[in-house]
């Protein structure tokens, strides 16, 4: 367990690329003031990031201006999202129409905080409040199948996460667990139920937790009994087209460099690499045009045991498989 689960100084360095906690402040200020925070998205035609601007108010604190940046071809396209305050913590997804949908924390109102949701509809933005809380860390956005977003967020580790939809009448919002979390990140499958993965801040842990049937379901990825071992930090997750959970996550060792791991939930129907449904030929000649690679490889390329390769074990399980029909 991990009573106290801050960053030694070593991951703050390391975190924020750099920057020196005992540099003096005024340089701090300038950096800072200079700096575009961007988060590109790979992937996206047309490209879309967010960027949050700094500038100094009249005390010398930074203020945040949300935007976002659309790149046309030939430039890039910035438009204002969300003036002044303090924006973080944000997260994008965008739609089948090309629309950008975030999600920001907001700092501060009333000495509070607010999760937000901003919207482009074609001609402008939609900004709205979903939640007021004291102390939200992170945000992370999925739509569904209609194209609604739902969100899911976390208190900074002290009053757990929380998971938000989109209703006809509102955002409707739920409390998964009162368990101190870090860095939620959501999913949706094809049954539309979320899928959260995060770190657990006392455990030292990645965690998971899904709901069906209106309940919520929490389990545990990965852990170790070691107090100074802690696995589960900056998670990444994606669902695949057979509902396979994928899960990229950091371990920390207690001694020694810092790992990247990557964990995966079986395939509901092991060998059907096209998921087509069946098990067959064409199966069979894709796992077989990948034999012998060695890395860089998927399990739609033919690595069912996730081993990182494809080979005899791989060639075997597809075998044990063929001709099968998925249910």
């Amino acid at each position: 367990m991990h009573a106290n689960d801050q960053y030694s100084n070593t991951e703050q360095l390391h975190y924020f690329n750099g920057f020196r906690k005992n540099q003096q402040a005024e340089r701090h200020r300038e950096q800072r003031r200079r700096q575009l925070q961007r988060r590109d998205l790979g992937g996206l035609e047309p490209l879309h990031t967010l960027v949050v601007e700094y500038s100094p108010d009249a005390n010398n604190y930074p203020n945040q201006t949300l935007k976002h940046a659309q790149w046309t071809g030939a430039d890039w396209d910035i438009g204002e999202i969300d003036p002044g305050g303090n924006r973080d913590a944000t997260a994008i997804v965008i739609d089948s129409q090309g629309h950008p949908h975030i999600s920001y924390i907001l700092c501060c109102v009333a000495g509070m905080r607010q999760v937000k949701y901003a919207y482009w509809n074609g001609t402008d933005w939609d900004l709205e409040v979903i939640d007021t809380v004291s102390t939200p860390y992170s945000t992370s956005i999925a739509l569904d199948s209609a194209e609604q977003p739902h969100i899911a967020y976390n208190m900074g580790g002290v009053d757990g996460i929380s998971f938000a939809s989109k209703t006809p009448t509102g955002w409707e919002t739920e409390l998964i667990t009162t368990d101190p979390i870090w860095y939620a990140r959501l999913a949706l499958g094809s049954d539309d139920e979320p899928r959260i993965v995060y770190y657990h801040a006392d455990d030292g842990a990645l965690a998971f937790a899904t709901r069906q049937g209106g309940e919520w379901t929490i389990e545990t990825i990965e852990d170790d009994p070691s107090p100074s071992i802690r696995i589960g930090r900056f998670p990444s997750i994606s669902i695949g087209p057979d509902d396979a959970l994928h899960v990229s996550y950091y371990y920390h060792p207690a001694t020694g460099p810092n790992q990247l791991r990557y964990a995966r939930t079986p395939s509901p129907c092991p060998g059907d690499l096209d998921h087509d449904g069946d098990v067959d030929l064409s199966d069979l000649a894709q796992l077989l045009s990948n034999y012998g690679a060695t890395s860089g490889v998927s399990y739609e390329d033919g690595d069912l045991d996730a081993d990182g390769d494809v080979d005899l074990s791989d060639l075997a399980a597809l075998l044990t498989a063929y001709g099968t029909t998925c249910p």
